[in-house]
């Protein structure tokens, strides 16, 4: 579905008379709470090593880190208020991953961040939401759900009831991870 089709199926389920725009902020706020929550998809993101530099710049929360690799080797996270490795690790700040030791040569993508994504605001009619095609009928709902509560609206417990519904397909769909038993 476009931006355009969800707001028409929003009004369509729940007829309201707020603007678009309010409408369309609404649905990013959807979507960005089922990606920190329901929908995780993993990405990762190269950058070059560069001598004497220990900071690079990161364009995604810090909290969405997943695992940083370091020239081949796996960097564990660092909290610096405590007893720091002897060895190797990482810190962020809003907008810089930090890795210790400092690297001493360039290495042409030699730190891989692998992280959580973030949804791309949508503001554009023709936009189609990152979300899975088969789940951007929680959009709508959860939309729904929130005119409904701001309303005072009792619909708003059907709405829920639709959500739910949707949770529980979606985590039915995701197949289990192996794991390893114990003998």
């Amino acid at each position: 579905m476009t931006l355009d089709e969800i707001l028409k199926m929003i009004a369509m389920k729940y007829p309201h008379s707020y603007d678009v725009i309010r409408i369309i902020t609404m649905v990013n706020d959807a979507q960005r709470r089922i990606f920190r929550t329901m929908y995780k998809p993993k990405v990762a993101a190269a950058f070059d090593l560069l001598a004497g530099n220990p900071f690079y710049p990161i364009d995604f929360p810090p909290e969405n880190i997943i695992d940083v690799v370091v020239n081949g080797k796996e960097y564990p996270y660092q909290n610096i208020k405590y007893d720091t490795q002897p060895y190797y690790y990482y810190i962020t700040d809003d907008a810089n991953l930090g890795i210790y030791p400092t690297p001493t040569e360039d290495i042409s993508q030699g730190l891989i961040v692998f992280h959580y994504k973030e949804p791309i605001e949508m503001s554009q009619v023709t936009d189609v939401p990152e979300l899975d095609p088969a789940w951007h009928t929680l959009l709508v709902y959860e939309v729904c759900k929130e005119l409904a509560l701001m309303e005072g609206d009792n619909r708003a417990g059907l709405f829920a009831s639709e959500i739910n519904e949707l949770k529980r397909q979606f985590y039915a769909s995701r197949p289990s991870r192996p794991h390893q038993t114990l003998d």
